[in-house]
């Protein structure tokens, strides 16, 4: 069996404690916590060397039912994995997610996390950025991304799965792995790739087999990456680009209402009359609800500092009047005019987010259906002018045939010049041929001597 080299910076494991020197980090922390890649970030098996290098060994993909699969022997016994099988065994509910986004869209969305980069260009370099979205990026590309070297370059794929992480799109994770796995198939030189992963796999699927003493060692991120991480690139001129709105844990009703009087709620541990806060909703829901979406229990209207991610300029007004037909003193929906207003202003984001994306396929496609148009239109213009110019010809001079390109010129052109070579001045040219081409002038000379 072949050794396969190890990369110890390829599937590690993150590192996502908050202590007092990463306090600047604790947002993206808190995010990627909640995040539903978290499992994958952090789960650590055992690994058994042995196990992950027979697997690569005798990896093979393979076609059952239509579906693609990723067969191997381990341990005497036949594995298989697939893209739904990484799904379940990695806790990934991404089923009907996305894996792609359009060029434009993903422009967009880097410009708005502060990339300060060339944004021609599909691959971006990870020290333009602001230390969090830094810290994001270094994340996913060392813990789930395929790659083994050129760790400062995110490509197109890793990009596009933080827009959608960061942006509230179900992106496909399972497949970005798959895919990953399938292209290491053909590779010409192979290394020990997902060995996390690929323990958890073979480890729900070899139940009853012992697991050899021969342990892979799994690297795991250190409290050092925030410290590279604050460091300033040699291009980036240091401006800090705050995480969105959507991104960061907004507080609670009760909370704010808490902080901000603390003496009150001392002092009179009685419920507030309902003349101050009229009809008041009530908390009930469950902490699992929380933590997946926090941004629709923040009642606090205060402006935030974060941009809000893939909004074009041109944004309507969401002051009440052009709410979707709903005006601020619209109950009907909610019994709290902050809540409901706000409600709005979340779904008019994901619809904008939502449009702009689907405008921007639409007009790649305006745009490749009008460069085949005009690849198409181009011999048939040329056509029409030629035949336009024949019929011109043909109502000066009805009784001539111009069937041939050349033959008017000569003859109409011969038989002046022997009528000017006379003197005969009551002759008027036709301005049609006051500019002789070369071969008829040539054929003119000719016919005079």
């Amino acid at each position: 069996m072949a050794v396969l080299d190890s990369c110890p910076k390829h599937n590690m494991v993150a590192y996502l404690e908050k202590t007092e020197g990463n306090a600047e980090f604790h947002e993206i922390i808190d995010f990627l916590k909640r995040s539903s890649i978290h499992h994958a970030l952090t789960v650590s098996p055992v690994v058994s060397t042995t196990f992950v290098e027979q697997f690569w060994t005798s990896a093979k993909s393979k076609t059952i039912n239509n579906v693609r699969h990723i067969t191997a022997k381990v341990a005497g016994k036949s594995v298989s994995i697939s893209e739904a099988s990484i799904r379940s065994d990695l806790l990934f509910d991404d089923a009907d997610g996305i894996d792609s986004l359009p060029n434009q869209a993903i422009f967009d969305a880097i410009q708005l996390m502060g990339y300060e980069g060339d944004l021609t260009v599909l691959t971006f370099n990870k020290a333009l950025f602001s230390p969090q979205w830094r810290f994001l990026f270094h994340t996913i590309n060392h813990c789930l991304s395929s790659k083994s070297t050129s760790w400062d370059q995110i490509p197109t794929n890793i990009a596009t799965a933080v827009i959608c992480l960061t942006t509230n799109q179900k992106y496909n994770f399972s497949k970005l792995i798959f895919d990953g796995m399938l292209r290491h198939l053909d590779a010409k030189k192979k290394f020990v790739m997902y060995p996390r992963f690929i323990s958890i796999f073979l480890g729900n699927q070899l139940a009853n087999v012992s697991i050899p003493l021969d342990h892979f060692p799994v690297n795991t991120l250190t409290s050092k990456v925030f410290s590279f991480m604050v460091k300033k690139g040699k291009h980036f001129s240091g401006k800090v680009t705050p995480l969105f709105a959507t991104m960061l844990v907004q507080p609670t009703q009760d909370e704010g209402a808490n902080s901000e009087r603390p003496s009150e709620a001392l002092s009179s541990p009685s419920p507030a009359p309902t003349s101050e806060v009229p009809n008041e909703p009530q908390n009930d829901s469950s902490p699992a609800q929380t933590s997946e979406v926090p941004f629709e229990q923040q009642t606090d209207l205060s402006p935030s500092p974060s941009p809000i991610p893939i909004i074009p300029d041109s944004i309507p007004d969401i002051s009440g009047e052009n709410l979707g037909g709903h005006s601020s003193s619209d109950k009907s929906l909610s019994g709290n005019e902050g809540d409901m207003t706000l409600q709005s202003i979340y779904d008019l984001c994901i619809s904008l987010c939502t449009q702009v994306i689907d405008q921007a396929k639409e007009i790649q496609q305006l745009k490749a259906q009008i460069t085949k148009l005009k690849k198409q239109a181009k011999p048939v213009i040329k056509h029409h002018r030629a035949w336009l110019k024949s019929v011109s010809l043909k109502q000066r001079f009805p009784s001539k045939s111009f069937s041939k390109k050349h033959r008017v010129h000569k003859e109409y052109v011969s038989k002046q010049g022997r009528k000017f070579a006379k003197g005969e001045s009551s002759v008027q040219r036709d301005p049609l041929f006051d500019e002789v081409p070369e071969d008829t002038a040539d054929h003119m000379e000719t016919e005079n001597a």
